[in-house]
């Protein structure tokens, strides 16, 4: 039995997978001429997916609250082509309205038959816009509030002075700008793909179609400046509107535009800015999003689990596991360094706490299990990013916990409850990990777990054998995740003593430093309570 194979640079055959899978999956009727560009269904319906994902970060959008739209959300679909595709399946799956705009008066009335046919007049506006060339000097300047202003209107102002509509009724603005800047462009792009076609030939009315994969006509695949000066003219938009639209998005065709795109809103001092990826079949397309709200912006910065980013993946991953441990070496030799144990090490991090300045520790104790006795110790703290350490260290509590601190309590957003764990490994496995592990800090800079230096390899290698002590520190509640951040990077040079602060007591022979070393240790031992 031979396989059905879909022939996707046969326009006809890839425009009647898209009607069936249409009125098929969401009884949409639908239909576009076939010199103008066929939607792929998943990566559009991705796209509307990934703006209702954006919506829900607050439970009350800007639109629901006004009443002029009736509790229903209304978008912005800039250049919504012939095929209306984001308003028909945004009022299909999820029930908005739209304001639809495009520069092509013929691509409107193909939209127009896809509205009517699905009866969706009243719930989806389409609009001409004029052309406009937004790779101008006037659009490539500053990204200031008063130079945006100044500047002439961009896409999304253009959309509303023409229906001549209040941004407070829409809840998000979406995109799908044509990628390239010309055919030249194109053709480096599809150099080696069959099916290229004489780039000369157009039709006698209307913009001319480009007769190679991508199929469409050139409105729908160019634009001067390519997609990085249509976008940034829309971010010069959303710099003057601000909070009247709540999320600003586009999809991007390229990934070096999206670098540069997310370097514009750094210009325009745009914190909550978010990125995904929409890969269905061979083709990766990207998505930004950008608000001035506070819409899910505690997540983001805190690298919250559901936050997805494009770039530095693997920085926001370590972020959200919240557990960083490193290794100290057991019985390291040398002057104050003499029968370093896990004992020491326990003690060492209680002395952090009771006599740190970099950080304030509301809450800490010592526990321990039992058993366990001999080959664990856990400290729990609480500590705040908030305000310097003020009055006497706290009282280390003798077998005492730390309540969580609960998402109600309104400290929740500025304090972290941790616990850290010491646990004695054998040499071999240690030593093995101790090698293979890094640790990606909050820098984003990978750092050798325990701050460890070569010598101290060297001398494993040699045959001095000995044990290691893991430390592991965890965010068990809380929502500071940067203060958890700051204490994993200050707590291994303090237990480890490689810091600048032991490396100049060692140098002086542990003169110098108050409050520190064995002595503050035993200090510390005398103050927990029975």
């Amino acid at each position: 039995m031979t396989e059905a194979v879909v022939n996707w640079e046969d326009p006809k055959a890839a425009r009647a997978l898209t009607r069936t899978l249409l009125q098929h999956d969401f009884q949409l009727k639908w239909d576009i001429p076939l010199e103008r560009l066929c939607p792929p269904v998943p990566n559009r319906l991705n796209y509307i997916c990934w703006v209702e994902d954006l919506l829900r970060l607050r439970q009350t959008t800007v639109a629901y609250a006004n009443a002029d739209n009736k509790g229903v959300v209304k978008g912005l679909d800039v250049g919504t082509g012939a095929s209306a595709i984001y308003p028909l399946l945004g009022c299909k799956v999820y029930g908005w309205n739209f304001l639809a705009t495009d520069i092509d008066s013929t691509a409107l009335e193909a939209a127009r038959a896809n509205v009517r046919r699905n009866k969706l007049e009243d719930r989806v506006t389409l609009k001409l816009v004029p052309r406009i060339n937004y790779s101008t000097d006037v659009f490539s300047k500053t990204t200031a509030v008063a130079a945006a202003a100044a500047a002439p209107l961009g896409p999304i102002r253009m959309a509303l002075e023409a229906e001549d509509a209040k941004a407070t009724q829409l809840a998000f603005v979406m995109c799908n700008p044509p990628f390239f800047s010309s055919l030249e462009e194109i053709h480096a792009g599809y150099a080696n793909k069959d099916g290229r076609g004489d780039i000369s030939s157009c039709c006698d009315e209307g913009p001319p179609p480009v007769p190679q994969t991508p199929h469409g006509c050139v409105d729908e695949v160019i634009t001067p400046g390519g997609e990085l000066s249509f976008v940034t003219a829309m971010v010069r938009d959303s710099l003057v509107l601000r909070e009247k639209i709540e999320w600003y998005t586009s999809m991007v065709g390229k990934k070096s535009s999206l670098r540069k795109l997310l370097g514009v809103l750094r210009e325009g001092g745009v914190r909550n800015v978010r990125t995904t990826e929409f890969l269905q079949g061979r083709t990766t397309r990207w998505g930004l999003g950008w608000s001035f709200t506070a819409a899910g912006l505690e997540e983001l910065e805190g690298g919250g689990g559901c936050v997805h980013k494009v770039f530095g993946k693997k920085k926001m991953e370590k972020k959200r596991e919240a557990i960083y441990s490193f290794m100290v070496k057991e019985g390291q030799g040398g002057g104050w360094e003499q029968g370093l144990d896990e004992e020491a090490v326990l003690q060492r991090v209680l002395d952090y706490f009771h006599s740190t300045r970099q950080l304030r520790v509301v809450r800490v104790g010592f526990a321990s299990s039992g058993a366990e006795d001999l080959f664990r110790k856990m400290v729990v703290a609480e500590v705040s990013g908030q305000g310097a350490p003020e009055g006497p260290p706290p009282t280390v509590a003798s077998h005492f916990a730390v309540p969580p601190v609960p998402p109600s309590d309104p400290a929740w957003r500025t304090r972290c409850v941790v616990m850290v764990t010491m646990l004695a490994d054998a040499a071999a496995h240690a030593l093995e990990e101790h090698k293979k592990e890094t640790t990606v800090g909050a820098t984003g800079m990978e750092v050798e777990n325990g701050g460890n230096s070569g010598g101290e390899e060297e001398r494993e290698d040699k045959g001095e054998r000995g044990h290691w002590v893991r430390v592991t520190v965890e965010m068990t509640s809380g929502g500071d995740r940067a203060v958890f951040w700051k204490l994993c990077s200050l707590l291994p040079g303090e237990v480890a003593r490689t810091n600048r602060t032991w490396r100049r007591k060692l140098k002086g022979g542990g003169e110098g430093v108050e409050g520190r070393g064995e002595g503050g240790g035993e200090a510390v031992a005398s103050m927990i309570a029975d």
